[in-house]
Parts: structure tokens; C-alpha cells; sequence
């Protein structure tokens, strides 16, 4: 998986599109929907039209297929996922801490090592994530305590 510096979050398909193809093309004056078009037919081995990409960019088309969000998936290096829709809930004060860690990619990169594990490491990994939640939440409240 590629690691991207944090951005904010994009949270429509086309944001999260458009954000894919400013950290894809960084260093390169910013192609058009065909070239990129070329560029995924190239990579991936797989075809998206320019008049499709045209369509996610501008957020008239958002609700592509699995197989289409494979192909952008494996083009940007992110995991499928990556381009479900975010939806905070009301309320809900951990979201922030959820929200950098998506955009710093730690969690689609955690996410991406699991895909293939077996049901018993999956297990054991979110174990071991709750194992360090709750160390971290004890040293912070300690620090909290003193003067």
C-alpha cells in the first residue's frame, strides 16, 4: 500500500477520486480523464473509459461496481474500501481520532495485511489492538493526574 501524507478527509467518491490523482500525479502537471484512462489500462491491465473517469471526478457516477472500485483500488494503491462512503455518527467524539487514522493510511494499511489472514490471526490482531487502546488510554490518564 502507498502511504499518503494527511490530506482532510474526502468523503464523496469524486473527492476521494480527486484526492487519489493529486497524490498520484504530485509531481506532474495534472492529466486529463483519457490519459489517466491510459494510465490505469497500463497499470492494472484492466479498462475504464476517460468519459468514466470524467464521470467519478465530477460525482455524477457514485455508485460504481466491485469491479470497478478494484481496478481504481489497485491503480492508487489503496485498499477497495477506501472508497466506501464516511459517515460520522452524530456525536460521536472518537471520530476524529478514526478520521486521522484513515487519512494517514494506517488503518487501510492494517485493514489490507488482514484481508487474507485467517479468522484466529484476525482475532489475535484486534486483541492485540485493544491490548495497546487500553495501555494508551492508562498512560494518558496518568499523565492527566500529575501536577
Amino acid at each position: 500500500m502507498v502511504e499518503h501524507p494527511a490530506e482532510p478527509l474526502a468523503s464523496t467518491l469524486a473527492e476521494k477520486v480527486d484526492q487519489q490523482l493529486r497524490q498520484k500525479y504530485a509531481d506532474v502537471a495534472m492529466p486529463g480523464n483519457r490519459k489517466v484512462a491510459a494510465d490505469i489500462e497500463r497499470q492494472t491491465g484492466r479498462r475504464l473509459s476517460g468519459a468514466y473517469i470524467a464521470q467519478l471526478r465530477n460525482g455524477t457516477q457514485t455508485n460504481p461496481t466491485s469491479h470497478t472500485l478494484q481496478i481504481l483500488a489497485d491503480f492508487f494503491g489503496v485498499h477497495p474500501g477506501y472508497f466506501a462512503a464516511v459517515t460520522p455518527a452524530p456525536g460521536d467524539g472518537s471520530y476524529g481520532a478514526a478520521r486521522e487514522a484513515i487519512v494517514d493510511g494506517t488503518v487501510q494499511a492494517i485493514n489490507a495485511r488482514l484481508m487474507d489472514a485467517s479468522v484466529e490471526t484476525r482475532r489475535a490482531a484486534l486483541a492485540a489492538v485493544e491490548f495497546v487502546l487500553q495501555h494508551d488510554e492508562r498512560h494518558r490518564q496518568g499523565e492527566q493526574r500529575r501536577p
